[in-house]
């Protein structure tokens, strides 16, 4: 996601985050979507080494996605998992546990908090 702030490197702009939509069927055939944004901005501080420490990943919600990107997602809203956290798969919703995936921003640490 290039924004107005992202730092030039040897002549090539860099940018502070990426995305991804993840669009699936569940074992009900029904359409799910999971996004993500990665950030790397502690990582451009010191852009001659590289220190995966400052890595952050987030899952957010199809319509902060959109918000973030300026793209339309509109035919994943009803797919969103964030909005359905019924229709997670068992082994998500078991490994989640107690944590709240229906916000729009939600930071992952450990990969048994991916929701999908």
């Amino acid at each position: 996601m290039f924004g107005e702030d992202d730092p030039s490197y040897r002549n090539a702009l860099i940018p502070r985050s990426f995305w991804k939509l993840i669009a699936y069927r569940g074992t009900d055939n029904a359409l799910r979507a999971a996004c993500f944004t990665l950030s790397q901005s502690d990582l451009l501080n010191d852009i001659e080494s590289i220190d995966f420490d400052p890595f952050q990943l987030f899952q957010v919600s199809v319509s902060e996605l959109a918000q973030q990107t300026g793209l339309g997602f509109d035919a994943y809203q009803d797919a969103d998992i964030t909005r359905h956290p019924e229709r997670l798969c068992g082994n998500s919703a078991e490994s989640l546990g107690d944590v709240k995936i229906g916000v729009a921003v939600r930071e992952i640490r450990h990969q048994e908090e991916v929701a999908f």
